[in-house]
């Protein structure tokens, strides 16, 4: 879509962007900040204070998946292009062997409790995962909240003007 535009709109585009994240860089927030304004509330840190226990089992289960693929992508592969797909492949082969070797301890033990719980790891994985992003964003909202009035209001004009001329091609 940008490739579209005329010069002359490109040019406004790149500048008024530009200011804004200059603008953002200044007052030492993101952009997701001013655009989830509603993520300060505070049924938002209590739903976040509730998921605690369940993102520091899946935080701390997952570690060692992420430290293995992370070692491995480092020590092996040199070219930037490829450290993101070898990656993933990696979190994907450690993911399975790990998990496959922590069942079969389980079922090793024939206990019902181990057997249940390394079924769930996964899931306490992925939520520690949806719990990090979700902390991040409630608080980049509370930085922008706790900016004066008058940056709030700027902020928020520059990024509602840069989409009103994104929408407008």
């Amino acid at each position: 879509m940008v490739n579209q535009m005329n010069p002359a709109d490109k040019s406004i585009l790149q500048q008024q962007t530009e200011t804004y994240f200059e603008q953002l860089q200044t007052q030492k927030i993101t952009d997701t900040g001013v655009a989830k304004v509603n993520h300060h509330l505070w049924s938002h840190l209590l739903l976040l204070l509730l998921g605690v226990p369940f993102f520091l089992i899946g935080y701390f289960t997952s570690a060692p998946i992420a430290y293995l693929a992370q070692q491995f992508t480092k020590k092996r592969i040199k070219k930037k292009e490829f450290i993101y797909s070898v990656g993933m492949v990696a979190h994907m082969f450690s993911f399975l062997v790990y998990f496959s070797f922590l069942f079969l301890l389980a079922l090793i033990s024939w206990n019902i409790w181990w057997i249940g719980t390394v079924c769930l790891l996964p899931f306490f994985g992925y939520f520690s995962l949806l719990w990090r992003e979700s902390f991040l964003e409630w608080n980049d909202t509370r930085k922008f909240n706790r900016l004066p009035l008058e940056v709030k209001k700027a902020l928020k004009n520059n990024r509602h003007q840069i989409q009103t001329l994104w929408k407008s091609f």
